[in-house]
């Protein structure tokens, strides 16, 4: 599912000035995964707010003012930190090799395909961080222009 932002009262037909996120939706998918890692109830509350804007909405189409959009970015921040902290990143962003199954039965995002190389596998889980970071630059983005957000 994409993101959009949307300017409050612009014509429809003009296009916005931000492009979509095409991938918004995965990648909200994918932090929720990565604070699971780490902390449950900020996993639960990320999606909790997700839920509760697809259940607000009649078409399923999430929808956030700037109030919201700025929920949604306390929630994503912090992650890389807490990553750290816990051990499940080091400090060059890698994983050992040796938790690369556990993380990716966990992390569906994870590329953990059996042709990577080594190298490529302890990465992945930071290729998934990176993704979300992606996710947040956008949303400062909505936010500090004042606009709304919509997933669909």
């Amino acid at each position: 599912m994409t993101l959009y932002a949307l300017e409050p009262d612009a014509d429809p037909e003009r296009p916005s000035s931000i492009r979509p996120f095409e991938q918004g939706g995965s990648y909200l998918a994918d932090a929720v995964a990565l604070w699971r890692l780490v902390d449950d109830r900020r996993a639960d509350a990320l999606r909790e707010f997700v839920d509760r804007a697809e259940e607000a909405d009649p078409d399923g189409h999430p929808h956030w003012s700037s109030a919201g959009v700025q929920e949604l970015v306390d929630l994503l921040s912090g992650l890389e930190e807490r990553l750290a902290d816990a051990g499940v990143l080091d400090a060059s962003w890698m994983t050992p090799i040796e938790a690369v199954p556990e993380l990716a039965r966990r992390v569906p995002g994870m590329d953990a395909r059996p042709e990577r190389t080594e190298l490529e596998l302890q990465q992945a889980l930071a290729e998934v961080v990176f993704r979300v970071q992606d996710l947040r630059a956008f949303l400062d983005r909505v936010l500090a222009s004042g606009w709304d957000l919509e997933l669909s």
